[in-house]
C-alpha cells in the first residue's frame, strides 16, 4: 500500500505493512462464530514506531474503509484453558492468524513493535479500498 497523504500522531508513527484477505472459515474457532457468517476478515499488519520518549501513549487509530464506509474492527481476546499440568495449570490460547502488538510503552524512542488487527466486511461487502490513521475527526495518513 502506498501513502496518499502524510501526517503523524504524537508519540507514534504508524506504518501499514500489509492488508490481507482472510476467509470466513478463519473465524470458525471463535465463540459464536455463526454471527460472522457472510463476512470476510481482513488482517491489517502494521508497525508502530515510538517517536518521542516523553509519553508512551498517543492519540489516533488505524481504520480500514470499503465502499460503504469503515469496516468493523474485531477484537479477539485470549482464552484460558486448564492444561491439567500442575506446573503450568493454564494454557493461553490466542487467535494465531492475527495478534495485536504489545510492549509499546517500554520501547525507547525509535523502537518499533509489529502487530495485526482484524477488520470485517459487512455481509456481502466488497474488499477494502484504503487504510487511514485518524485522530478524532482528523485524517492524518491514508494508505491506498
Amino acid at each position: 500500500m502506498s501513502v496518499a497523504a502524510a501526517g503523524g500522531a504524537a508519540h507514534a508513527s504508524p506504518t501499514v505493512l500489509a492488508l490481507e484477505a482472510g476467509s470466513e472459515a478463519d473465524l470458525a474457532e471463535l465463540k459464536d462464530s455463526a454471527k460472522y457468517a457472510g463476512r470476510t476478515p481482513y488482517y491489517l499488519r502494521y508497525r508502530y514506531t515510538k517517536t518521542e520518549e516523553a509519553k508512551a501513549s498517543w492519540s489516533g487509530a488505524l481504520e480500514v474503509h470499503g465502499d460503504g464506509g469503515p469496516l468493523t474492527k474485531l477484537s479477539v481476546l485470549p482464552s484460558f484453558e486448564a492444561s491439567g499440568d500442575p506446573d503450568d495449570p493454564l494454557h493461553v490460547r490466542t487467535f494465531e492468524k492475527c495478534e495485536e502488538s504489545t510492549g509499546f510503552d517500554e520501547l525507547p524512542t525509535g523502537g518499533s513493535v509489529e502487530g495485526c488487527r482484524i477488520f470485517l466486511t459487512d455481509k456481502g461487502g466488497g474488499a477494502p479500498n484504503d487504510v487511514t490513521w485518524v485522530d478524532g475527526n482528523r485524517t492524518l495518513v491514508i494508505w491506498k
